[in-house]
């Protein structure tokens, strides 16, 4: 995997103008900028470090609604070219969720909810498996499309209006809201959660079969990760509140068209991810290389890295 070699003040230098330019690019805040400034070369040694010998890496992106995962992984992406000058591809989970006329049939056969996307089980997890083997076999110049999903229409993207990844890149980056989570335990799965599940999923049919999916399909996808970074979010509420943020931007950019939620309409959905996602929040430090905490207003206030002891055990080695 490596490639560019600097010394300590090169990479002062080319991370300083990563960060401009990404945060120019992407018209970020100014915090967002001191953020990346006192992280980000930290998080991508210790990446770069781990994943050091393989061939066409795997790096995990794991974060709730609105955290701000997919702009930390074209982060990501943006560091390693410009740092390292490795090409990497970013994909989402999300991007691969099927359309209504699949889910709907899920839904007559496994349980109604299964019509909403979101939970295990509306991910074309295949599909996904088979990018990222044809990325990692892709020739020069070959070019391979990468899936995209409209949520405001609801539906996959034509192939017109995604994008394409040229040749075969030295890691691709894997983001999503349920990346890496591991199954729940069927106790876990007893009692409701919210209205939700108390009143639509009362015998816990639609829970179970997502958490069996979680352990099965997902699981084998999420195997293929060699390096799992985790955003931690301050409470379930505060992530509700940043839907409803994505979701008003969302509505500023299409206007009326396409199917936009409103705050009452984004707190109703959320309740499909509120399950996974608060176990996420609790689990996915344990199985996660590097942490990071975020506060109510979305800034990076913890870093922690781990590493896997000969026993089994994570260590914490790094906390700032």
């Amino acid at each position: 995997m490596t490639k560019a070699t600097y010394s300590d003040e090169e990479f002062w230098t080319v991370l300083e103008a990563t960060v401009v330019a990404y945060v120019q690019a992407e018209k970020l805040p100014g915090a967002y900028a001191q953020d990346a400034r006192k992280y980000l070369r930290t998080i991508l040694q210790n990446a770069r470090k781990s994943c050091e010998g393989v061939d066409c890496p795997i790096i995990g992106v794991n974060g709730p609604q609105g955290s701000g995962k997919s702009t930390f992984a074209r982060l990501l992406a943006y560091g390693f070219q410009l740092a390292f000058e490795l090409r990497s591809v970013v994909i989402s989970i999300d991007d691969f969720y099927y359309g209504r006329e699949v889910r709907d049939r899920l839904a007559r056969e496994f349980h109604p909810l299964f019509s909403v996307r979101g939970a295990p089980g509306t991910h074309d997890v295949q599909s996904s498996l088979c990018l990222i083997e044809k990325l990692r076999h892709a020739g020069p110049g070959e070019k391979t499309l990468i899936p995209k999903f409209d949520k405001a229409l609801d539906e996959p993207s034509a192939p017109s209006d995604c994008k394409y990844f040229t040749g075969r890149p030295d890691l691709i980056i894997l983001e999503g809201w349920c990346v890496g989570v591991p199954p729940q335990s069927d106790a876990d799965l007893l009692v409701p959660v919210n209205d939700l599940e108390r009143i639509k999923d009362s015998e816990g049919v639609w829970r179970r079969r997502a958490n069996k999916l979680l352990a099965e399909e997902y699981a084998e996808l999420f195997r293929k990760l060699n390096f799992q970074i985790s955003l931690v979010a301050p409470s379930f509420a505060k992530v509700v509140e940043w839907r409803q943020l994505q979701e008003k931007k969302l509505r500023s950019k299409r206007g009326r068209t396409g199917a936009v939620m409103t705050d009452d309409e984004v707190a109703a959905f959320t309740q499909f991810f509120e399950r996974l996602t608060v176990w996420s929040q609790e689990s996915m430090p344990e199985f996660s290389d590097i942490v990071l905490v975020l506060d109510d207003l979305h800034r990076w206030t913890q870093l922690r890295i781990w590493v896997n002891e000969p026993d089994g055990r994570k260590r914490l080695i790094h906390l700032e």
